[in-house]
């Protein structure tokens, strides 16, 4: 039973571990999009400076234009991510309650065994004073 417990005890570990690194991964991510959110916003506010210079503008143009690529990029690798986060919360929940099912079986049958033993001497206890009474 302990050995079962152990490894439940290890997939539940492993699946926090796994959760962690993935969330990990999000928060990174997440800031890489706000970045990128704020270069758009500079590169916006900055556009009426360009407006007298055609080449500078066509260049800022298309500048703005990639950052709203890559925001959308970024975006979708960000709902992926979430989802991914998701699954993975479910995977770890999944293995914490079969690593509880795991301990309250244990203790039930820890429980059991002690009171089987307790009957087991209470009825040796029993014999005993009934043959010291026999005896006298």
């Amino acid at each position: 039973m302990e050995n079962i417990l152990d490894y439940r005890r290890n997939i539940e570990e492993d699946e926090k571990q796994k959760f962690s690194k993935l969330q990990r991964e999000y928060i990174l991510q997440k800031s890489i999009l706000n970045d990128l959110e704020e270069k758009l916003q500079k590169a916006n506010n900055s556009l009426l400076g360009y407006i007298q210079d055609t080449v500078k503008l066509k260049n800022h143009q298309k500048y703005i234009n990639f950052l709203r690529e890559r925001i959308g990029i970024q975006k979708q690798h960000i709902n992926k991510l979430e989802s991914g986060l998701d699954l993975k919360r479910k995977e770890m929940v999944f293995a914490q309650r079969e690593r509880k099912i795991i301990e309250k079986h244990r203790e039930r049958s820890f429980m059991e065994y002690t009171n089987a033993v307790n009957k087991l001497e209470q009825k040796n206890i029993d014999e005993l004073a009934l043959y010291t009474y026999m005896r006298r």
